[in-house]
């Protein structure tokens, strides 16, 4: 019996499906990209929309990996992040959107006035590369004579290559002339998700960070909200400064919690960044005097508060009843400081919002400016000669023969007539002792003088 023929034609078929469905993926992957770049240029938010076809074993595989990660105290973000991974792979693409996000009112002029305080602002956000950067001059945070200094490696090497040329051009840029006020061109960071894995390992954090130091302001694009925290984290350990986080979202919670000060914007994105953070406002342009009003009366307030301090002692006998004196210490040393510390202004609040750089404190200012510091240093000189002419006046017009000169007290006195300590023990004895005698001693060892 002849062996039955088994016919080619369903493979074939299949093969012919199979190449034609990789044709279509591929057009539509194609496709989307271009649609995008153009979105991201126009300034839009940009979302893909993907999907994948799970079985029951790997949904209860996952979901068993999911409910342990967000149990978990320690490493909770790391677990939550592989768990997120595990799911997020073999995807079918099957389009992107781009939306319109507006900025709201008084945005940009807020970001101006940040930066006139002498504030660097960092954006960490999870949108393209272009999306940030038009989002960044839109708001100002960029201007038109900057320098965009893009950071985008395949590689740790080449990170590292990058960071050391970048840096070097900063400094040549630095070294060079310039506006001497400080109102000229400068440098602004722009970074990606994979390169900033790199830049924050030990091997490459100090490079990026005296990079994003030299800089006047940092966009970190495509992070994640681990990398946020991480930035925020080494920004605040390494740099030594105080650090605040403003978010809107549930994936800038990390952000908010790891810096010294969080601010939540409360909106459609939810109220997880309100929860977590330290201070909530409903738009983003009252970050300006939280900031700089609010901000600097409380350090005012805080700077001489700290002179006052409660010191009460007893003996254990009393005179008067307890609650005399329980009324006397809240009355005389509790009230008063509290209410300085509370309704003092020292500078008016339209004051303040109008010149920004009052944000920045005496101490800070002449550390930033050396020109400041030796303004003062003149000034301190003037009045000591001021007061060493003054006391050379009052010595011409108050002779005195009795009295003890003493040339640090008294710089208007000539140099060697100054008697030495011993020589004054004993002109102070013999005038309580004798009267004229110490007078006489006195004049006596000036003449031996």
């Amino acid at each position: 019996m002849a062996a039955p023929r088994v016919s080619s034609d369903g493979s074939k078929k299949r093969t012919q499906f199979g190449a034609e469905q990789s044709d279509v993926y591929n057009h539509v992957r194609d496709q989307t990209q271009n649609h995008l770049d153009t979105y991201a240029r126009e300034g839009l938010r940009t979302l893909c929309i993907a999907k994948k076809v799970l079985d029951q074993d790997q949904y209860e595989s996952w979901l068993k990996g999911q409910v342990l990660a967000e149990s978990s105290i320690e490493n909770r973000d790391e677990l939550l992040l592989e768990s997120a991974q595990r799911l997020e792979t073999e995807l079918t693409l099957l389009g992107s959107t781009g939306i319109v996000d507006r900025l709201q009112e008084d945005f940009p002029e807020t970001i101006e006035a940040l930066q006139g305080a002498g504030i660097r602002v960092w954006v960490l956000t999870g949108d393209k590369q272009e999306t940030a950067v038009n989002v960044a001059n839109a708001c100002r945070l960029v201007r038109s004579d900057d320098r965009l200094l893009t950071l985008n490696c395949e590689s740790k090497d080449a990170c590292a290559a990058l960071l050391e040329q970048l840096n070097l051009e900063v400094q040549r840029a630095e070294d060079g002339p310039g506006d001497p006020t400080g109102d000229g061109p400068g440098s602004v960071l722009v970074i990606d998700g994979r390169t900033l894995d790199w830049a924050l390992q030990d091997g490459l954090q100090s490079s990026f960070l005296d990079l994003s130091r030299r800089c006047r302001a940092v966009i970190c694009c495509r992070s994640t909200p681990l990398q946020k925290s991480q930035v925020v984290r080494l920004v605040r350990d390494r740099l030594g400064v105080l650090t605040l986080a403003v978010g809107d979202g549930a994936n800038d919670v990390s952000m908010i919690q790891v810096a010294e000060v969080g601010v939540g914007i409360s909106g459609q994105e939810g109220m997880q960044a309100v929860m977590a953070s330290d201070f909530a406002v409903s738009r983003f342009r009252h970050l300006r005097k939280l900031v700089l009003v609010h901000g600097r009366w409380c350090y005012h307030r805080l700077a001489n508060m700290i002179l006052y301090f409660l010191s009460s002692a007893f003996s254990g006998s009393v005179m008067i009843n307890s609650w005399v004196l329980i009324l006397f210490n809240l009355a005389f040393t509790s009230v008063p400081p509290l209410v300085f510390g509370v309704l003092d202004q020292d500078t008016p609040a339209q004051t303040l919002l109008r010149v920004p750089e009052l944000f920045l404190f005496r101490v800070l200012h002449r550390t930033l400016h050396p020109s400041a510091a030796l303004r003062s240093a003149q000034r301190d000189e003037a009045d000591s000669e001021r007061y060493r002419r003054r006391m050379q006046r009052w010595n011409q017009k108050h002779p005195r023969t009795g009295r003890v000169p003493l040339c640090a007290d008294n710089p208007g006195l000539e140099p060697g007539l100054e008697p030495g300590p011993d020589q004054v023990k004993q002109i102070l004895q013999s005038r309580l002792s004798g009267g004229d005698s110490g007078d006489k001693k006195e004049k006596q060892m000036r003449r031996s003088r």
